[in-house]
């Protein structure tokens, strides 16, 4: 336990699914709320940002206008991750 106080997007025990079969929950995070505890996977997918030393000047300006001061990024969907997803789990289901 830590002395530090927890930001709003961070979650005191995140480890809550079993590393031996498939998540059962996933935390919802979302920006300026409370993590959220979901039945199901998180759908697959990652955040993209460029780096702040490739964007310069006008480039630059233009990003943060349109992503704000906290940029996070972004999110890009895993499609052929989720896909697969969706079809393994009636074929461990048949056995």
């Amino acid at each position: 336990m830590t002395d530090r106080p927890i930001a709003p997007s961070e979650v005191e025990n995140p480890i809550i699914n079993s590393p031996f079969v498939e998540p059962r929950f996933h935390w919802q995070i979302e920006k300026e709320t409370l993590p959220v505890k979901v039945a199901g996977r998180s759908p697959a997918s990652y955040f993209y940002r460029v780096p702040d030393s490739a964007a310069r000047g006008r480039k630059r300006a233009v990003q943060l206008s349109l992503l704000g001061d906290t940029d996070i990024g972004q999110k890009e969907e895993l499609a052929l991750v989720n896909r697969i997803r969706g079809l393994l789990a009636p074929w461990r289901a048949a056995g």
